[in-house]
């Protein structure tokens, strides 16, 4: 069986679905690899690798979110490429947070009016900071720091900027006997309170991660080709 880069979802999972199949045996050696559909773009001055394929001809957002590269990271540990590309998609976090003063952790969410689903991407559909739902429609109005991303890329790269955001987010009611809510809002700074399991479990994903490592690793697999070290980490802001 052998997987190509020909899924309706955005083009960093592609990379992060291809990795798991290839961890169970299934030749995905075609779609793992991102030069085939990634073009640069520039966001907050920073490179970022972008699907070239548009929503128009391929029926999907084509949106560049923290999620694939974070859960590839405390999954089963990031490969040159992809620490690579995940580090250009912190970076540009943190350079709109030094030109403009918001802390900025973007992913997709669920959120807690309609359209109840978006895509916070940092770059999506020709834009940067561009939020959209399934359908292409955008909603800048719901663009949020997203809970478990802010967790998720302190437990990966542990930088005075994940631990500034962190504690923003610990610091504004977030969290509840249910569990926690799924951001904060840009637009009047108010709580996103959808409550879902994709945002609690990445959050426990990430601790898990701080304590543990990947998680293939706590399984016991000893040859995991996906556990490099993070290139540039040190130099991460």
């Amino acid at each position: 069986m052998t997987i190509s880069a020909s899924y309706t979802t955005p083009g960093d999972s592609i990379q992060y679905a291809a990795r798991a199949f290839m961890l169970w045996g299934i030749d995905a050696s075609v779609a793992v690899r991102a030069n085939r559909i990634a073009v640069w773009r520039e966001v907050e001055n920073i490179e970022i690798a972008v699907d070239k394929r548009s929503m128009d001809s391929f029926v999907s957002v084509d949106g560049v979110l923290s999620e694939p590269y974070v859960l590839q990271g405390i999954e089963i540990g990031l490969d040159h490429e992809t620490s690579i590309l995940s580090a250009r998609v912190y970076e540009a976090q943190v350079a709109r947070y030094e030109a403009t003063g918001v802390p900025t952790m973007v992913s997709e969410d669920h959120v807690d009016q309609d359209p109840f689903f978006v895509y916070s991407a940092v770059f999506a559909n020709g834009k940067a900071w561009n939020v959209v739902s399934e359908k292409g429609e955008e909603f800048p109005e719901l663009r949020s720091l997203s809970t478990k991303v802010a967790f998720a890329w302190d437990a990966l790269f542990q930088t005075e900027y994940t631990e500034l955001v962190r504690n923003v987010v610990e610091n504004h009611d977030l969290a509840s006997d249910e569990g926690w809510f799924a951001g904060i809002y840009e637009t009047g700074n108010t709580v996103n309170e959808a409550m879902t399991l994709n945002t609690n479990a990445v959050i426990l994903e990430a601790i898990s991660f701080k304590a543990f490592g990947p998680l293939l690793r706590m399984q016991g697999v000893e040859q995991n080709p996906f556990m490099e070290p993070l290139t540039g980490q040190g130099r991460l802001r």
